[in-house]
Parts: structure tokens; C-alpha cells; sequence
């Protein structure tokens, strides 16, 4: 099963990993605000937002 981790770390684009990293971050800890979506297009971070929080909840599942 894939990770939100791995998920991230597969990336390529260097700006999308940025983004993709902060919102994890983001998620885990919700210390600091959401990351701002520059330089992604809307449509680009929502993707990457989608599939993180998508592999969060497949890994909460996995443990209950």
C-alpha cells in the first residue's frame, strides 16, 4: 500500500513536491498554516490535496 510518504517523495516536479510536502506537513501537525498554492495552478494542488488526504484516511484505516 502506498503511503501519503511515498506518495510525495515519488514526485517529480520539484514544485509540486514542495507543495505536496508542506501539505502533509500540514496535515499531520496543523501547526503552521495551509500552504499557499503558488506556484501551482488551483486545479494542480487540489489534485495533490485529493490524493494526500486520500492516503491519510486509507492509512487511519489500515491501523483501526
Amino acid at each position: 500500500m502506498e503511503t501519503a510518504q511515498s506518495y510525495v517523495s515519488k514526485m517529480r516536479s520539484s514544485k509540486k513536491k514542495e507543495y505536496a510536502r508542506r501539505y502533509l506537513l500540514y496535515r499531520q501537525t496543523r501547526v503552521e498554516p495551509s500552504p499557499p498554492l503558488y506556484p501551482l495552478s488551483y486545479m494542480a494542488a487540489q489534485a495533490v490535496r485529493m490524493e494526500i488526504d486520500r492516503l491519510l484516511e486509507a492509512e487511519k484505516e489500515e491501523c483501526t
